[in-house]
């Protein structure tokens, strides 16, 4: 074969223009670049050389002829949809070493029977063999902890899978429209299952569902053999209320099950009361939506959490008697209620403890005394609030409580908080916030960006301004809230980033060797931050005597750069009393 029929640059091969059925790529190719072989209908066998390490996107999308590929023991890379569409391919082996695989790799490839995927690989792409309507024999990798979103969906002749015991997630539209699988076995530890990720699987007409589990999705498994021969007016998997399929008034939850499941009642028009035993624990997002003549339902007093949405559209629903044990509580929770409607104040109260909204427009408003719980998204209709006061006894701020308040300047959170939620107070413009002794959950972007936190902790005051370049990426301010919540020496090393750790070494500084190490490493850094801090942090770390003369001089000509006259002076007289005066300036 002509190597003119390709085009390679520097150990990539950019394109081939052959039309030869059968392509042996030339040694020494090392990346076969995106879209190389992009819809080279007539290729029916290509292999690669030993030496080939990446192949990236939509490298053969299209190849409908081809039948077989080489892969070579030296790759380690598939990028997303290397191989999508290619019809004709019929087995596949990934070979060990490869340690991604991107999304759609092999979506579409409808003649494919056989996939090995290595154990190398740690983890999978999103549909990676959606639409194989022929495959049946599929090995996956042991270390892999997720079934990505759509991977299996609509491979119509797969009747059976080994999942790895590693997995905890099996995402949503996983197994979707996998119409002839009758045989799962789900892992003993998995802890989730995500919407309609069964939803269609017609012949699953058993399954079994570990304990484990915490969250089973919407429609995760409707119309499969499960829902459609269920002999019972409750599906319960795992212990989990899947779907409620009874027609009476009166609903009693059999005893036993933990949680209601997302959507399990809802939309059941004829139900007006439902009793639910102590063993629930929690009720997911819009489990009695549309219940639309539903007047009494019976909450246990264990019950720690109520989701999203939980009796949104109960138009009926007048009264409804909250458990004192709540922890979190979803936004929308009484949405167009009667409950919701009678209510004549800005404030929604339940029991005395829960806040469930807030519509005012006060600069300041204090949050009444005995409020344990703020619910989700309780703020987002409110306007003008500039400043909130927590009371003491607050246990949580739910998740999204203020969004969009970007108004909110000043903030204050008791010690006695123990969750704050994701995203709680996303988009407040750069807000001041105190919080005294931090313990418990902080969740993903509970502060925004440019917040200046201020740690109250015993006699310490620690203050951290959230930085966006910091926070981009893996949500490093949870790794702050995680070492000053227990100030090990293994939280600090985790902090990474010096715009946290250096101000929380200085803090701490005569608490523990660690921390006079970490400044001693970063002095100059450590006293230019504090110049900039003011002239009382600038002295306490001078007083450390940790800077040698040069730098010292450093130090010295980050003043002048920035203009810190005051701190600059206060350099100069350190140099004079300690190292004669020498030095420029």
């Amino acid at each position: 074969m002509a190597n003119e029929n390709f085009t390679i640059l520097d150990g990539q091969l950019i394109s081939y223009s052959g039309h030869e059925r059968s392509v042996i790529v030339p040694e020494g190719v090392k990346v076969i670049k995106e879209g190389a072989f992009l819809g080279c209908v007539h290729i029916e066998e290509v292999i690669l050389p030993e030496g080939v390490i990446t192949i990236k996107p939509k490298a053969f999308w299209g190849c409908v002829g081809l039948k077989h590929i080489k892969l070579p023991s030296t790759l380690c890379t598939i990028e997303f949809c290397a191989f999508r569409e290619c019809e004709s391919l019929e087995e596949i082996d990934v070979p060990e070493g490869v340690f991604f695989l991107g999304d759609s790799v092999f979506q579409g490839c409808e003649m494919l029977q056989r996939a090995y995927l290595p154990d190398s690989l740690t983890g999978l792409g999103a549909s990676t063999f959606c639409d194989c309507l022929h495959l049946t024999d599929v090995h996956l990798p042991k270390k892999i902890d997720t079934i990505s979103t759509g991977f299996f969906r609509n491979c119509v002749n797969l009747r059976r899978i080994e999942i790895p015991e590693n997995i905890k997630t099996l995402e949503e539209n996983a197994f979707f429209g996998c119409t002839a699988l009758e045989d799962i076995n789900l892992p003993k530890d998995l802890l989730s299952i995500g919407n309609t990720c069964f939803e269609g699987c017609r012949k699953l007409i058993k399954i079994s569902v570990p304990d484990t589990i915490e969250s089973i999705g919407i429609n995760a498994f409707n119309k499969t053999g499960l829902m459609i021969f269920c002999f019972s007016d409750f599906l319960v998997l795992g212990g989990i209320l899947v779907r409620y399929m009874g027609k009476d008034d009166t609903a009693v939850v059999p005893d036993g099950v933990r949680f209601i499941g997302d959507h399990a009642f809802a939309c059941c028009e004829e139900l007006k009361n439902v009793v639910i035993p102590a063993s629930v624990t929690d009720i997911h997002d819009y489990a009695f939506e549309h219940c639309s003549i539903l007047e009494s339902v019976t909450l246990p007093a264990g019950l720690k959490s109520l989701g999203t949405g939980v009796f949104m559209d109960c138009t009926a629903l007048k009264k409804l008697r909250l458990p004192p044990a709540l922890n979190r509580i979803g936004s929308k929770l009484l949405s167009n209620t009667a409950l919701e409607k009678s209510n004549n104040s800005n404030t929604m109260i339940l029991e005395g403890k829960y806040l469930i909204t807030y519509t005012g427009s006060a600069d300041k408003f204090l949050v009444p005394d005995g409020i344990q719980v703020i619910a989700d998204e309780a703020f987002v209709q409110c306007g003008g609030v500039k400043e909130i006061t927590f009371p003491y006894g607050l246990r949580t701020i739910g998740s999204g409580a203020f969004r969009w308040r970007n108004e909110l300047k000043k903030i204050s959170i008791p010690s006695t908080v123990t969750y704050i939620g994701d995203n709680a107070f996303v988009n407040c413009n750069e807000p001041e916030i105190t919080i005294m002794n931090p313990k418990g959950t902080l969740c993903e972007n509970g502060f925004p960006d440019g917040s200046l936190l201020t740690f109250v902790i015993g006699s310490h005051v620690l203050k951290v301004r959230l930085v966006w370049e910091v926070k981009a990426g893996d949500c490093p301010e949870r790794r702050l809230w995680n070492f000053v919540c227990s100030r090990t020496k293994e939280a600090f090393e985790d902090l990474q980033w010096s715009d946290y750790a250096l101000p929380c070494a200085l803090c701490f500084y005569e608490t523990d060797s660690w921390y006079k190490d970490y400044v001693t490493e970063n002095i100059v850094d450590a006293v230019c931050f504090a110049a900039e801090e003011g002239d009382y942090a600038l002295e306490r770390v001078l007083s450390f005597g940790l800077l040698s003369k040069d730098q010292l001089q450093d130090c010295i000509n980050y003043a002048i750069e920035h203009k810190l006259t005051q701190q600059q002076m206060i350099l100069l007289r350190y140099r004079q009393e300690n190292f004669g005066g020498e030095g420029s300036v």
